[in-house]
């Protein structure tokens, strides 16, 4: 495979979940709040994309560091999801 299949494969997944984030932000709102819903998702999307790769990149020399950020960002999500 070349790598602009890889991009592609990578940018349809991609494009596929932040569909699905939108249908479930549309369902959980109520159509008073549901512009206001949106806009929130689409500055996080837009935020996580600005700020991630500069996080990442800020935690790239150590991998045993960055592994470990990685685990403790994964388990405070879970802790905010409940």
């Amino acid at each position: 495979m070349t790598i602009s299949t890889h991009s592609d494969a990578s940018r349809c997944c991609v494009l596929k979940y932040i569909y699905y984030f939108h249908l479930a932000r549309a369902d959980v709102t109520s159509p008073e709040n549901r512009t206001r819903g949106m806009g929130l998702l689409g500055a996080a999307l837009g935020l996580g994309f600005v700020f991630g790769p500069a996080i990442g990149a800020f935690l790239a020399p150590d991998y045993l560091f960055a592994a470990y950020a990685a685990a403790f960002l994964s388990f405070f999500n879970f802790i905010g999801a409940y």
